[in-house]
This record gives C-alpha cells, structure tokens and sequence, in this order.
C-alpha cells in the first residue's frame, strides 16, 4: 500500500484527509462538515486573545490559563481554550488522529444558549453538547478502524498512545468483528448520557453519569464556572444578536439541542443525511469567529473607539462575506486608539489573505524547542513567515516540521535544527522493551529491529558539542569529524545522547534502513545494543528458531 499524502493546499476541512477516512464515522462526520462549510482553524498558529478580566471567574485558577510554550508544545488550557460557541474547530498537531472528527462534530451540534439561561442551565447545555463528541471519540470512531496487529481488538487504548495503530489507520477502515458492538454500546452511552441530563433538568440537580473516566456532569460543571462570566456578558449577548441568531451555529433551547444530538447521533450511525445549519458557507463562521475576536476587544474599549469598533463589527456582520473590508477598518481604527495590531486580532489560524497566522507566537514556540537555531539564523521572523504559509496540517511537532523546512532552504543550519528537535520529541522506550530486551540472547536467524523510541542522527561533524557548548555557555569549538548519536529518554525521563562509533555505529546506521538478522551483528554489539534496549527482536517467545531466552 502507498502512504497517502497530504498538503496543506488539499483539505479545505484544515486537517489532513485520512483522518476522515479512518472509520464509517469519521467520513459521515466528514462529509456532513463539507455539506455544512465547517472547517478547523491551526491551533499553533492562532493567537488566544486575553480575555477581559471581568471574564475570568475569580478565585478559579484550576480551571485554566492562557496557552503557553514549552520545548515547542504549545499546552491547550482544557476549560479555557474550548468553547462550545465556537463553530470553527481547532486542529492541535500534539492531539491523536480522532480529534478531527471530534473537533468537527462539535461544531455540527453546535450550542444552546438564551439570554434567560441560569447558570445550571449553561451548564446543562454544555453536558448535552460534549455527549456526541465524546461518544464518537470512545466508541463509533472504533467501529471499522483499522489498528496495528497488536491491537486489532484491543479497543481505544484511552490515554495510551500506539504510534503503529494511528499509522494503520490512515490507510482508511476495515471490518471489524466488533463493529456492531461498538456501535451499540456507543448508541447506550450516548442515551444514558441525554438521560442523565434529562433527569437533571427535572431534579434540579445535576444527575451523574460514569463509564471508567468519563464523567460529563463534573465537567460540564467546570466549563460552566469557566464561561458563565463571559455567557451572561452585554458583550455576548450583542455577539449572539449580530453573529449567531437560530440555527446558525446555535439553538435556543435545551430541548432542541437534545434533539439535535440524537438526530445527529442518527444520521452519523446510519450514514445519512442531517438537517444543515440554516448558512453552510464557510464566510458565516469565519465572520462569527472573527466577530467574536472583536468582541473581546470591545469589552475594554472606551472614550470613542467603543463605538468606532462597533461600527467595524456591525459592517462585518451586515457582509460577512467581506473579511478584507473589515481588515482595512480595523487597521484604520487601530491607528486613531490604542488597540490590539491587526496582526494579532486576525491571526485566527486559518488563511485571511495577507493574515492568519501568528508570526511571533510561532517564533516564540521554535525559540521554546530549537534556542541555537533561532538564535543563529539570520533574519529568523522572515524565514518563520515563510515557513507559516507552506505549513501543512501534520501531527507532528512544530520543531519537526520546521526542522524539515530548514532542509529545503537553509542547510547550514539543518543539522543543528535536527539535533535540538532529537532533544525536545525523545521518547522513552515500552515497558516490553525495557524489561525483556535486556534479559534475551537471540538466535541467529532471529530478525533484529531498531527500537521505536530511538532516533539516530548522523553529521558530518561534531553538531552535539557545538549545541552543547551554546547551552552549557563553555565557548568551545567542537571537531570537524564526523559524529553519531542515538538520542532517547530514559526510564528516568532524561534525555540521553550515546555517541556510537566503529562497528556499533556500521550496525546502527543499516538498522536505520532496514531489520538485521541477528547473525549478521556482531555478538558484542548486539548485546551491548539489546541492555539498553536500543534494538529489540520480533519475538520474545522462545519459538525454536526465532528467539533463544536462555543465556549463552
């Protein structure tokens, strides 16, 4: 089978594409999120705006905080980053494959809010509109999705990450054995959950509901304390009457959104057709998600750019369609008050024209993962910028993927890029690994792999010391001989560098390219290799002829 590929410019969905094929699900939710013009804005990308004080509930900081860099992970603030009223999605490479059709079926249930809305109702509205989502992620998402060999049936994994089963996947679905199981299972969750709900709407009380770890009522209790300030605002209430009238990303009561879960729920099951927003052009949500942004900045505006700002929101909300004008406006309004750049108030995540991206939140991010490379490029934001416009949607770090740009255009300092990302996405080897590799002798004909968490990085000189001398500030210069290193996190979660050389090295370098069978590797080197767990063999089993347990 050939790996299928995705760019940027192939997905007006803003995510890449087998992940909408991955299971029957997943492509319903795909193709009702085309019908209805939805899409996922880039999360690195996208500036989070400070919400006005007044927003942020007092004496709750378990509840979030604004997004911050660390070694190139940008860390989504669960309460505080999401929205409900938020139709476009958000795409977030560091989250698994699932996330797209979650993120989408979103914002095809979209929200209930009325202006009459206590805050036990906002909290009701936010439980029914997670339940769906959820659902999908746990359990119809699974049924038909292709896993790794290991874990055919083994279920969602939850917290557990298989890097082989999201691989598997993108290869579209398949039968499975399970299928109906989860469909019926998932369709049983979904209605105790509505009931729940249901029930607490009759009690007055919020009526818990728990499969394992999932528990909505206490997380619809804590998006409720995060958002009420922002829910019963004058702000979003002005929001709601120009952007989001019924049935354009939101519905007015509780009723009708518990109907829509259902028929949704339906539709996605069945693989038929769902009752569409009454706009499905992509220029409803994007005018909602910007006029919202302009919103946050009315709420602390005065002394005449309140009703200078209100006038660009007002045009905006009367021609949509029309992004530049507003663009222009605003830049012409941020000239007369002190306001927020237009840079920042349109860097939304997705393309605006001459707009949508954060330049400095991107640099801040690589500065966070690659320190010697930023430092040393010369002109740095400019190659950042071009970098941002051939970004494509991967779930791969953010060093990583600059680290591949710098390959294209700026080789002198490719290989130290590939040295620092080495160090910000090591990885720690499996449990299997580390307790079987080091205890086995295999036979000769057994087939002997690199480990999964190891990277190995091959230069032409000596790159480790010379970033190492710029971390550790001791101004030394590094050789000009060529070096190798396998870089991994111990069991410890340190990053180890181990320099290999001579016939280690010979071994680690064909390993990279292809398995070995165990006779070709000298003895020593394979058992130096398998105590560290760097290497491991396709069985542990002892089958005569593959692997031998006992000590020779």
């Amino acid at each position: 089978m050939v790996r299928p590929t995705v760019t940027a410019a192939n997905n007006e969905l803003g995510a890449p594409l087998h992940e909408l094929s991955r299971s029957p699900a997943a492509a319903a939710i795909g193709r009702l999120a085309r019908h209805n013009g939805l899409f996922l804005s880039h999360f690195e990308h996208r500036l989070t705006l400070d919400f006005p004080d007044d927003w942020i509930p007092a004496g709750r900081p378990d509840l979030g905080h604004r997004p911050t860099w660390n070694h190139g992970v940008l860390a989504e603030s669960k309460y505080l980053s999401f929205r409900h009223d938020r139709i476009v999605g958000s795409f977030h490479p560091g989250h698994r494959a699932k996330w797209t059709a979650h993120e989408l079926c979103h914002g095809l249930i979209g929200y209930a809010w009325s202006p009459t809305f206590t805050l036990f109702e906002h909290a009701i509205a936010a439980r029914i509109a997670e339940a769906l989502p959820v659902a999908l992620y746990y359990f119809f998402d699974e049924a038909g999705l292709r896993r790794c060999d290991r874990h055919r049936l083994g279920g969602p994994l939850h917290t557990e990450f298989c890097r082989a089963c999201e691989q598997a996947a993108q290869y579209g679905s398949e039968a499975t054995p399970r299928d109906e199981e989860w469909i019926i299972s998932g369709m049983q969750w979904l209605e105790n959950e509505l009931q729940a709900a249901e029930t607490s709407l009759e009690t007055g009380r919020i009526i818990p509901h728990r499969f394992g770890a999932l528990e909505l009522g206490s997380d619809a209790l804590a998006y409720a304390a995060a958002h009420a300030p922002r829910l019963h605002s004058q702000a979003f209430s002005m929001y709601v009457e120009r952007f989001a009238p019924n049935l354009y990303g939101r519905v007015t009561s509780l009723a009708a959104l518990l109907d829509r879960t259902r028929a949704l729920a339906h539709a996605i099951i069945s693989e038929t057709n769902f009752t569409a927003w009454a706009s499905t052009d992509r220029h409803t949500w994007v005018a909602q998600d910007i006029g919202f942004r302009l919103f946050t900045i009315w709420s602390e505006t005065c002394d005449g750019a309140d009703e200078a700002l209100l006038e660009v929101i007002d045009n905006l909300a009367n021609a949509p369609q029309d992004i530049s004008s507003c663009i222009s406006e605003y830049r012409d309004l941020a000239l007369d008050y002190e306001l927020p750049s237009a840079e920042e108030v349109f860097a939304v995540g997705y393309d605006l024209g001459q707009l949508g991206s954060s330049m400095p939140q991107l640099h801040a991010g690589l500065k966070s993962a690659l320190p010697f490379t930023m430092d040393n490029l010369p002109d740095s934001l400019s190659i950042v910028s071009s970098f941002a416009t051939q970004d494509e949607r991967s779930r791969r770090p953010l060093a990583e993927r600059f680290t591949e740009f710098l390959a294209t255009d700026h080789t002198p300092y490719a290989d130290v890029a590939r040295y620092e990302t080495a160090l910000v996405t090591a990885q720690a080897p499996s449990e299997e690994a580390i307790t079987l590799a080091p205890t086995c002798s295999p036979a000769p004909d057994t087939t002997i792999a690199l480990a999964e968490h190891v990277q190995v990085l091959n230069f032409t000189s000596d790159i480790p010391a010379l970033v190492d001398s710029y971390y550790e500030d001791t101004g030394v210069q590094p050789t000009e001989q060529p070096t190798c290193v396998c870089v991994f996190r111990t069991v410890y979660q340190e990053i180890a560098v181990l320099p290999v050389t001579g016939s280690t090295r010979d071994v680690i370098l064909q390993l990279r390219t292809a398995p070995l069978k165990a006779s070709e590797i000298p003895r020593g080197v394979l058992n130096a290799l398998l105590s560290h767990s760097l290497i491991l063999p396709d069985r542990y089993d002892g089958t005569p002829g593959k692997l031998n347990l006992r000590n020779e």
